[in-house]
């Protein structure tokens, strides 16, 4: 049975895994965006 710390630092555990990922998802469509404006795609990309 875990006491009251552990409990308390796994849920700050998983925010933070949480906000991580959010973060690599943002920097990865912002790559993806910045890519496509450099090869002039970025209207074909983003017209949908």
């Amino acid at each position: 049975m875990a006491n009251n710390i552990e409990v308390i630092q796994a849920q700050d555990s998983l925010a933070r895994a949480n906000d991580n990922q959010i973060a690599a998802l943002y920097r990865f469509n912002q790559a993806h965006a910045d890519y496509a404006r450099a090869i002039g795609q970025m209207e074909k990309l983003y017209a949908k």
